[in-house]
């Protein structure tokens, strides 16, 4: 692989593109545009971000035993169920 390195000066409230491998990539500001619109279309699809289930099952009864008393558990009934 060759590496190629160019430093270059870019004037004030300007910008800069890069073009690499036949594919330009998008700019800051077009990303931030791109996933406000993503945001929104979510938003009207009434779907939400998966991160608002995070800690959700914390306190649920069904997961408040001890982790390998519940897996064992479970693959005694998986392994009866067969």
């Amino acid at each position: 692989m060759i590496g190629i390195q160019k430093t270059v000066t870019i004037p004030e409230n300007r910008r800069i593109s890069v073009d690499l491998f036949g594919r330009a990539f998008p700019s800051i500001e077009e990303l931030k545009r791109q996933g406000a619109e993503k945001t929104a279309l979510r938003k009207a699809e009434g779907r939400k971000p998966f991160g608002n289930l995070c800690g959700v099952l914390k306190d649920s009864p069904a997961l408040s035993g001890d982790p390998a008393e519940m897996a064992r558990a479970w693959r005694d009934e998986w392994e009866t169920a067969r």
